[in-house]
């Protein structure tokens, strides 16, 4: 008797018996009685959606073109707020963020401040606030008797008395009114 080759199932890559499969083509799947059954359509209850997930007509998994899919399933025509676009997916922006790029917080919540893309509940060592952002303390040195009180300042800023009543002194971009600038 001669030994031949023979085909394996058109559904199987790989057989080691016509009636036994070792693996599947794409969507198809290996039973457990080692024959590939093929994939399991679900008709999809989500607006705007391509497919949905496996057994669950209302999770889908891709939208159509033009449509985000958000975390609960569903589709959208526009990511909402603390998300951002990306290959079709609504992404929840970072804590703290109120908006934000992939790459980074382009906003904070309130009580909060955006350094370097980033949300902070207080500005960093060497940062100082202005606004709802954190900015190099123009500051160069403190006076070690009064914390609060800068002695000298990076350029362009200026060194000026802002708290009479103390004598604090602060980093100003412009003289305030009553003053002039002197020194180089």
């Amino acid at each position: 008797m001669t030994r031949t080759c023979s085909q394996c199932p058109y559904t199987c890559t790989n057989c080691s018996s016509f009636s036994k499969c070792g693996g599947c083509i794409v969507n198809y799947t290996l039973s457990n009685t080692n024959q590939c059954n093929p994939p399991t359509y679900v008709v999809c209850n989500v607006s705007y959606c391509v497919s949905c997930s496996a057994g669950n007509s209302s999770s889908c998994q891709q939208c159509t073109s033009n449509y985000y899919l958000l975390s609960n399933g569903t589709c959208t025509i526009a990511c909402p707020s603390m998300t951002y676009a990306q290959a079709g997916s609504c992404i929840n922006c970072p804590i703290n963020c109120t908006a934000c790029t992939a790459n980074q917080c382009t906003s904070c919540r309130n009580n909060f401040y955006i350094y370097l893309g980033s949300c902070y509940s207080s500005c960093p060592i060497s940062t100082i606030a202005v606004k709802n952002t954190c900015v190099p303390d123009p500051c160069l040195y403190y006076n070690t008797s009064f914390p609060n009180s800068c002695l000298a300042c990076t350029t362009p800023y200026l060194l000026a008395t802002t708290n009479t009543s103390t004598g604090y002194q602060s980093c100003v971009s412009s003289c305030p009114a009553a003053t002039v600038q002197t020194g180089a």
